[in-house]
């Protein structure tokens, strides 16, 4: 009966897990629950994701994360411990920046021989070396790096590359971020531009050759061509036992880096990937603080809009105004006192709105005078017109000689 019930929790346990393992080959479909051995800023999201940093703006020494598989793994065999196994692993990675192409750093695959790297520092050196260490054969440190950022004195080359880092983050060989499709035609892969990307790494321990190979999901067959094949001898740089996992770092720019799916095999190939259980990843949205702000900020310059635009209406009907009741008095008015401003004229005929006839030198229209409430007649001399002009002044002459009842006497103050 205890036989049976030890049997039974066993097989709980096994049920409640994400990850499956056999000796030294083990697969996670998302990582919820899981009993990987996280440090520094390393978490496991609600729905399931590796988020080895959390994103927030890193300074000196920056921000670093490791993430474990929690059971140390046998890489070669005694007596004499120097062959170094097979191995072959393959992730779905996601690298979430502000600014695509310019992200802050990048992560690597890993094989420690320990998960402690208190000693180490983020940015450039990735979470694993700092500057004393970096390239000691003393580390014992393997990695696969996927690196967002041009160092110089890392002897970078490409500000988006996949490079094979041995004691050191100084790479011994790296190439930019490319897969290639079933026609063989070379692809770019920008790395931190929230693209879910896969990647395969296998490395031949009687041949002591390394195969590197990336695609985004939207091509979930691994590429018949491999990014990176690269003759390294490993035994060298791997202890017996070994730890695997992921580290990164960043610094100064603002990156998240997730892993999504994971497998792992020595020996043979890694287990295939559930492509369709992927957990989702966090997306950024804008706090309601900065909505708000945003949408004050937007308010205002609308108003500010409607303002000028107000303004500059009214500005246009004062001079439009003005220039319609503008006069400039002739020289041949000063020989007649009692003359009508041209303000009164303009008002008198509602801008001159009815027009009564036209004569040879311009239209006559209707007018009411302001303070009599007299309708009078108004000639308007064409524009320009200076036969018409003259033809005016003669008549307007003839006419204050003349008497007549429908003629308006020259009054003052009218």
């Amino acid at each position: 009966m205890s036989l049976l019930i030890f049997l039974v929790q066993i097989l709980a346990h096994t049920c409640r897990s994400p990850a499956t393992s056999l000796n030294n080959t083990f697969l996670f479909n998302g990582f919820r629950p899981s009993d990987l051995n996280l440090s520094d800023s390393a978490t496991v999201t609600r729905t399931g994701a590796l988020s080895l940093t959390n994103g927030h703006l890193a300074t000196n020494p920056g921000i670093k994360g490791h993430a474990f598989y929690p059971a140390i793994l046998q890489f070669k065999k005694p007596p004499g411990a120097k062959k170094t196994h097979s191995f072959s692993t393959r992730f779905v990675f996601e690298i979430v920046s502000h600014f695509p192409e310019s992200g802050g750093h990048g992560f690597a695959f890993v094989l420690a021989p320990a998960t402690n790297f208190s000693q180490a520092t983020g940015g450039s050196y990735l979470g694993l070396f700092n500057r004393e260490n970096n390239g000691n054969p003393s580390n014992h440190v393997f990695a696969v790096e996927f690196d967002t950022v041009q160092q110089e004195k890392m002897n970078d080359k490409d500000g988006n590359h996949v490079g094979i880092d041995v004691n050191g983050a100084n790479s011994s060989f790296l190439k930019p971020a490319t897969y290639y499709t079933e026609f063989g035609k070379k692809e770019k892969v920008v790395l931190d531009c929230q693209t879910t990307i896969q990647a395969w790494i296998e490395y031949d321990g009687q041949g002591k050759q390394l195969n590197v190979t990336i695609a985004p999901l939207s091509h979930p067959l691994k590429p018949n061509c491999s990014l990176i094949s690269y003759s390294i001898d490993l035994s060298p740089v791997l202890l017996e036992h070994m730890y695997v996992g992921f580290s990164d770092g960043i610094q100064k720019l603002e990156s998240k880096h997730y892993i999504l799916a994971w497998s792992f095999a020595m020996d043979g190939k890694a287990p295939e990937l559930d492509l369709s259980r992927l957990p989702s990843i966090p997306r950024d949205h804008t706090p309601l603080w900065k909505s708000f702000k945003l949408f004050l900020f937007v308010s205002a310059a609308l108003v500010a809009l409607l303002f000028l635009i107000i303004r500059v209406g009214i500005s246009y009907l004062i001079k439009r105004k003005r220039k319609l009741t503008s006069e400039k008095i002739e020289g041949w008015e000063m020989d007649y006192p009692h003359r009508l401003p041209y303000k009164k004229i303009y008002r008198a005929t509602k801008g001159f709105k009815e027009e009564l006839g036209k004569g040879g030198f311009g239209s006559v229209y209707k007018g009411v005078l302001p303070r009599s409430g007299i309708e009078v007649a108004v000639k308007r001399v064409s524009h320009g017109s200076k036969q018409g002009m003259r033809e005016f002044v003669a008549e307007l002459s003839s006419l204050g000689r003349m008497r007549h009842r429908n003629l308006v006497r020259p009054t003052p103050g009218l």
